[in-house]
C-alpha cells in the first residue's frame, strides 16, 4: 500500500519580530491539530539563515508560510495571503490546501465564513 505524499508547510519566521509573537500561538495550534496526521509536514525554517530557500520562494518578509504540494519536491508553492492570521483562518486555509491539493496555478484562499 502506497501512502499519499504528505503536503509541507513551510513556515519562515525571525522570531524576534513582535508580528512572529503574535501569530505563532495561533499558528501553533494548527501544527498541533495535525501532529498525528500523515498528510501533512510542518516545517520552520529560520529566515536569516536560511538565505537560499528565502530566494527560492521569493520571501520577502516575516513571517511567511507557505504551501508546497504533495509530490512536487517544492517546484509548486502558494504563499498564504490571507489579512487575518488567525487561528480559524489559518486553519481553514491549511486545510482546504489539503483537501485540494493545490492544482497548478490555482490560488489556495480560506473563505471567511
Amino acid at each position: 500500500i502506497r501512502r499519499p505524499k504528505p503536503a509541507h508547510f513551510a513556515q519562515f519566521l525571525y522570531v524576534a519580530l513582535p508580528l512572529v509573537l503574535e501569530i505563532q500561538n495561533d499558528w501553533n495550534r494548527v501544527v498541533e491539530d495535525h501532529k498525528d496526521r500523515n498528510d501533512t509536514l510542518f516545517l520552520y525554517i529560520e529566515g536569516p539563515r536560511i538565505h537560499t530557500l528565502m530566494e527560492k520562494y521569493r520571501v520577502n518578509g516575516f513571517p511567511t508560510i507557505m504551501y508546497l504540494r504533495a509530490g512536487s519536491k517544492g517546484l509548486d508553492a502558494s504563499e498564504f495571503e490571507e489579512d487575518e492570521r488567525t487561528y480559524d483562518v489559518f486553519s481553514k486555509w491549511v486545510k482546504l490546501a489539503v483537501k485540494v491539493g493545490n492544482k497548478k496555478n490555482k490560488k489556495i484562499q480560506a473563505k471567511k465564513e
